[in-house]
């Protein structure tokens, strides 16, 4: 707190990380400033090329989940919401990247590709391939203080479905860049959004558009 009240001018990702110290400390609004993240990826592709990859009629609904921490990040949410779909007739994959789920987690249309460096061109090229050919940016955080992977997302005009939670919302705009359930919102609900979007022509590309103009 000594450290704190030395300091001039306080940066946060989001409206959620700024009202966390508010709530826990005395502070003078004065100093607090909001400046989110923009998407850590380098494009090469124009808006155009992005918009046209996603106006491509695909006969598999795929849905990508980044993330380094399973249980946080709604792994199991993910994965039970990509089997009721296909319980539903609809062709789904989920392509997971970063934290592998446990071994008890499998099924035919479960593609594991474990962590990927962007340091590293030829994986920072693989992670731009698995959002530039997925459909959806699915990963149904328990916590997030902001999520610099719906900003790689948006990059590829990829709608996003996630939770309200922590500062997300900073950068998912609410039924304009993709969808936010509640924190206690099960897999059928879930499966419900998605299969709605998904089979929903116009609605889906809506969101591509926005999520691209976004970023």
């Amino acid at each position: 707190r000594e450290l704190l009240n030395k300091v001039d001018k306080f940066f946060f990702s989001s409206e959620w990380s700024c009202e966390s110290l508010i709530k826990n400390n005395a502070f003078d609004k004065d100093r607090l400033h909001i400046m989110p993240f923009g998407a850590n990826l380098e494009m090469t592709c124009s808006a155009k090329e992005v918009l046209w990859q996603r106006e491509k009629i695909s006969d598999v609904c795929r849905l990508l989940f980044v993330g380094m921490d399973w249980i946080r990040k709604g792994g199991r949410i993910a994965f039970d919401t990509m089997v009721e779909l296909n319980k539903r007739g609809l062709n789904t994959e989920l392509i997971v990247c970063g934290s592998p789920p446990p071994d008890e987690i499998r099924h035919n249309k479960l593609k594991i590709i474990g962590r990927l460096n962007k340091n590293d061109k030829k994986q920072h090229d693989m992670l731009n391939d698995l959002y530039k050919n997925a459909n959806f940016l699915f990963v149904p955080s328990r916590a997030e203080a902001f999520g610099i992977v719906f900003c790689e997302a948006a990059a590829w005009g990829l709608p996003v479905i996630s939770t309200k939670s922590g500062g997300i919302s900073a950068v998912v705009k609410e039924g304009i860049t993709g969808y936010l359930l509640p924190s206690d919102a099960d897999y059928f609900q879930y499966a419900d959004r998605i299969q709605k979007i998904w089979q929903g022509r116009d609605e889906y590309l809506r969101l591509c558009h926005a999520s691209r103009m976004r970023y």
